[in-house]
């Protein structure tokens, strides 16, 4: 099913795999990253239920009677083994967390005929040589419209700001992950005037509000960092590689996000870590430093400060890559499809 980012997928589902729980069956909860593993589970034990997770450190086959949570990349990993096969052929409901992304695609094929899936995204769109989801599921359901859910109150409403952007025509796009080649890319967005761009027009439009900046590079994503420090603006950075070492501008990822939600610094840069199952309900202000042709890309990055919290009715999208002319507003009706052009 699809729902828009912070429209609570995690409840409903959570919900869905408790009433299959009392009905006897055996629950599988797939996700690809370590905090929306943390998010689900938390979750399910907010409802009072028992979960088992699959994790590196956990190395014992669930019960074939309860709900599991489990890291794909942990899961496909076991699979060399028939007790986990059995395992996995036991369950009677699996469900796939960003079902969008490819990295649980090898369930499909070792689960029984008897097992339903229920894949959840905000965006259920994949590009290029990407498998269609039309092989592997039967229908969208799309739950309520996001400007249904911004008139009911439930998520914030955008104000959106389209400012200068480089022109991207010669990029290449990389055909595996239907977006532009990230390494040519990176170029067009790693300029002196790129970065002092993005604080100015942050100061003038949104000033010292709560922010998340995303970025191409590694390059770029310390060095808009250093200019958002210079202007006087406090901010961190977060990459995938150890950032530990840098206690100026950076930290262990676990206390970056720590501090950032306690308010310490005002701006979290970030190089594709954030885009997905991160959530600080209090982030007014949501910074596109690339460009994407990937819709899904475009949503998941600005959905990251479209919870509502408290008095928070509004956030802003300052997009410094032409992803709003792109891909459109932020809350307009879209339709969804199964299968996409591989061209």
């Amino acid at each position: 099913f699809q729902l828009v980012t912070s429209g609570g997928k995690t409840i409903i589902f959570s919900e869905l795999a408790r009433l299959s729980q009392l009905k006897g069956s055996n629950v599988l909860i797939l996700s690809s990253r370590t905090e929306i593993l943390t998010q689900n589970g938390g979750a399910l034990e907010g409802r009072g239920l028992n979960v088992t997770y699959i994790t590196p450190k956990y190395k014992d086959v669930p019960s074939k009677k309860g709900i599991a949570l489990a890291m794909s990349q942990t899961l496909k990993r076991r699979i060399d083994k028939q007790e986990w096969i059995d395992y996995i052929k036991s369950l009677d409901l699996v469900i796939i967390d960003e079902a969008h992304e490819q990295v649980s695609n090898f369930i499909f094929d070792i689960i029984s005929d008897n097992c339903y899936v229920l894949g959840v995204t905000a965006s259920p769109v994949r590009y290029g040589g990407q498998r269609q989801l039309g092989l592997d599921y039967n229908n969208i359901v799309s739950v309520v419209k996001t400007q249904d859910l911004i008139n009911m109150g439930y998520v914030s409403q955008a104000k959106h700001y389209t400012l200068s952007a480089p022109k991207v025509d010669n990029v290449d796009i990389d055909y595996n992950n239907g977006d532009y080649n990230q390494k040519a890319l990176a170029k067009h967005f790693e300029k002196k005037v790129i970065y002092k761009g993005i604080v100015d027009n942050y100061m003038r439009i949104t000033p010292h509000k709560k922010a998340i900046a995303f970025c191409v590079s590694s390059k770029q994503t310390i060095e808009l960092t250093k200019a958002f420090c210079e202007a006087g603006i406090k901010a961190k950075y977060l990459l995938s590689a150890d950032n530990e070492d840098d206690d100026i501008l950076s930290d262990d990822r676990k206390k970056l996000i720590s501090d950032f939600a306690k308010g310490d610094f005002e701006v979290l840069v970030n190089c594709g870590c954030l885009v997905a199952g991160f959530d600080d309900p209090l982030i007014e202000v949501c910074i596109l430093g690339f460009s994407t042709i990937s819709l899904t890309k475009y949503l998941q990055c600005v959905g990251r400060a479209a919870r509502k919290k408290g008095n928070k009715n509004t956030f802003y999208i300052l997009d410094f890559g032409g992803c709003v002319t792109r891909h459109g507003l932020f809350e307009q009706n879209r339709t969804w499809s199964l299968w996409h052009n591989t061209s």
